[in-house]
């Protein structure tokens, strides 16, 4: 998810054998990680694209990308509707919660920016411009509700951290596994700023308090991508003729 690669080719395998023997406790487990799976597949197409400002490439793949992110999201959502509510006082599943939200911030972020690129080409017709609109504003509200749910899980369990003495091992291992959950918060462009603020401050903490290094190194995951990607265009009409001025805007 990090370097937005597939994952490795045997994956399918592992999970239809763990799916196989799963345990009572593990299926919440095993929907996440299909889940991530799918996301990376879909991530690795479009970071390509991406990187390169391919809007042939962009145009052709958009609308089966969609579908697959639509169709990755249903699943979950289908699995929760069947099981019923999910006990997250489990660190563990917590943890895996948190991980399944760092892959929609990242996977719905992306889409957005593929409908950004879109909308900047002028060229499509299918998408149209209402339809690159309206998955603009879904995966704006994706993104952001999951963010808060990562910030709003990570205080919590933030203050647990620092209220131990001593720091004993497991103060450790809890930090590790809030790092990539809130460095995808952080380095987010979607995000709101109260978010990567309040996200960078639990990183700051991980790191410097409890010596997770890695929590200090987030770099801006669309740093590297074309303007034309990160932000979405406005077109504004002149007074009384059809003349419009483009203006980037966040």
């Amino acid at each position: 998810m990090f370097s937005a690669s597939e994952c490795p080719p045997e994956s399918e395998t592992w999970l239809g054998i763990i799916k196989n023997t799963v345990h009572v406790g593990e299926e919440h487990r095993l929907c996440v990680a299909v889940y991530i799976t799918k996301c990376a597949h879909i991530l690795a197409i479009i970071s390509p694209i991406l990187q390169q400002h391919d809007l042939a490439a962009a145009e052709a793949q958009y609308e089966c990308l969609v579908q697959q992110l639509g169709e990755a999201e249903e699943q979950v959502d289908q699995y929760v509707e069947t099981t019923g509510p999910i006990d997250y006082s489990q660190d563990l599943t917590l943890y895996m919660h948190n991980m399944y939200l760092s892959a929609s911030i990242k996977s719905h972020s992306y889409i957005l920016y593929l409908a950004n690129l879109l909308m900047h080409s002028g060229r499509s017709q299918r998408p149209s411009q209402a339809e690159l609109r309206a998955q603009r504003a879904h995966c704006v509200r994706r993104v952001r509700a999951a963010a808060q749910q990562i910030v709003d899980n990570s205080l919590a369990a933030l203050s647990t951290l620092k209220a131990a003495r001593d720091r004993p091992p497991w103060v450790l291992f809890d930090a590790l596994k809030m790092v990539w959950p809130l460095t995808s918060v952080y380095v987010s462009g979607v995000a709101l700023a109260a978010q990567r603020t309040q996200a960078h401050a639990g990183l700051l903490f991980i790191g410097h308090e409890v010596g997770v290094r890695q929590a200090l190194h987030a770099v801006a995951e669309n740093r590297t991508l074309s303007l034309e990607a990160r932000l979405p265009l406005r077109v504004e009409y002149g007074d009384g003729d059809d003349d419009t001025t483009r203006a980037y805007v966040e």
